[in-house]
């Protein structure tokens, strides 16, 4: 069977979702310049901040989609882009110089290969925090899942064919890799994407990592998305 994605493509759409992010979202778009990307959209959940006044000046097409809900917003983006691959970045990210090209080389060769994310590491210099990224990219490689904060990018047939992101309360991205898994291939390219360590410096690392392992576990096992973000908000300040 002919592979609807098959052959050449000529666009990277990059999506990011914000709420708030007017701090961290300069240097995530910064990552993104340069980058040969088709567009960038801003996907704002109703900011106080200057966020999306920041995305604006810095190029990007903006958004709005209130209240803010992850899936939601990232869905709005998806369905906006005009490009054949569509690369979701969070705010408080920064993407590796090469990761648009990194993308189009990895999708131009592995037809396939319907989307991926890259590894990571924390904007932290600390000998535990790179133990933590390690063991989440050895994670994602043994079992193919897809996180967010990685740089998740999908071939826009797969997501269109998918609905894209459920309206999940949590793990959306994990769910989307899940049932990517069903029409494809999954990569994780070396990257790496930096993320933000706020979430490890608010609630502690250990108890971080923590709540992350169990709440990708308890989906494993079938747990419902509500319960599980119900759990994961009562062990922490929230997500």
């Amino acid at each position: 069977m002919e592979l609807p994605w098959r052959g050449a493509f000529a666009i990277v759409s990059i999506v990011i979702p914000t709420l708030n992010e007017e701090c961290l979202l300069p240097s995530c778009l910064a990552s993104v310049e340069g980058q040969g990307a088709g567009e960038v959209i801003v996907v704002d959940g109703g900011s106080k901040d200057r966020t999306a006044a920041l995305a604006r000046e810095a190029g990007a097409f903006v958004l709005s989609v209130v209240p803010a809900q992850r899936a939601a917003q990232a869905n709005a983006g998806a369905h906006r882009a005009t490009g054949d691959v569509i690369l979701f970045v969070d705010a408080d990210c920064r993407l590796p110089h090469d990761a648009v090209p990194s993308i189009e080389r990895l999708l131009a060769h592995s037809p396939n290969v319907v989307g991926g994310c890259f590894a990571m590491k924390l904007h932290r210099r600390s000998g535990f925090y790179r133990l933590i990224t390690r063991g989440g990219d050895l994670y994602c490689r043994m079992t193919r899942t897809l996180f967010s904060d990685r740089g998740l990018f999908v071939r826009r047939h797969a997501f269109e064919a998918l609905g894209g992101f459920r309206s999940l309360p949590i793990m959306e991205d994990v769910d989307l890799g899940r049932r990517l898994r069903r029409l494809g291939q999954l990569h994780m390219l070396p990257g790496p994407v930096v993320a933000s360590a706020r979430r490890f410096q608010r609630d502690g690392p250990v108890l971080t990592a923590a709540r992350i392992a169990i709440a990708c576990l308890l989906f494993q096992c079938g747990f419902r998305p509500e319960r599980i973000a119900d759990l994961y908000q009562r062990t922490g300040s929230g997500t």
